[in-house]
């Protein structure tokens, strides 16, 4: 997601509030095509660069550096965003969220379904965290508050979608499903300063 009036680009991993902070910052930005499938889906594509390539919410910000340099634009012009989510939480949600959706599988088989890509992924470039501010969905209110004090705008306030019924996630989780998590997104927890039981 991309603005020119302020100059930023949004990137919103899945299962991190993003879908919320798309509805808000959309009047800021220029869509190039919407495809609303249901009422709260905020599902819409930007040009990333000058060749017309297309992103949407969850386009990874390495995409963004590697289109902007192709197209010889200054990326760094932009204050870069991302929200970001514990990965223990950002499962469990993902998992409830999924089961609504397709049929229903065991939490316990996070292996064979728990694929979303680790956080770091999105918000990289070169091995290098290259994010200005990130919106933790733990304080995503708040955190929204001070981005929009930074940018210097005043849109809505942050309204929540599609987010799923608050639950303790950690009861999800057993040794081996625990084990998993802290493996496959190592880098996340460390770099982001997460734990479990957040």
């Amino acid at each position: 997601m991309i603005s020119e009036d302020p100059k930023f680009i949004f990137v919103g991993p899945q299962k991190t509030g993003s879908t919320s902070v798309v509805k808000s910052l959309l009047p800021y930005c220029e869509i190039v095509r919407k495809i609303e499938q249901r009422k709260e889906n905020f599902d819409v594509k930007f040009v990333i660069g000058a060749d017309g390539v297309l992103g949407d919410k969850h386009t990874p910000l390495a995409r963004y550096f590697k289109e902007f340099k192709k197209s010889n634009l200054d990326i760094e012009s932009y204050f870069k965003i991302a929200t970001v989510r514990n990965p223990f939480s950002r499962l469990v949600s993902y998992y409830n969220w999924t089961s609504k959706v397709h049929s229903k599988f065991n939490f316990d088989e996070i292996q064979h379904w728990g694929r979303i890509k680790p956080l770091v992924e999105y918000i990289s470039y070169e091995d290098k965290v290259r994010t200005d501010f990130l919106l933790k969905t733990e304080n995503l209110t708040e955190d929204f508050e001070r981005l929009c004090n930074i940018l210097k705008i005043s849109p809505e306030p942050i309204d929540h979608i599609n987010k799923t019924k608050e639950v303790d996630y950690t009861k999800n989780y057993n040794n081996e499903t625990r084990k998993y998590v802290e493996e496959k997104y190592s880098d996340d927890l460390e770099l982001l300063g997460y734990k479990f039981g957040d």
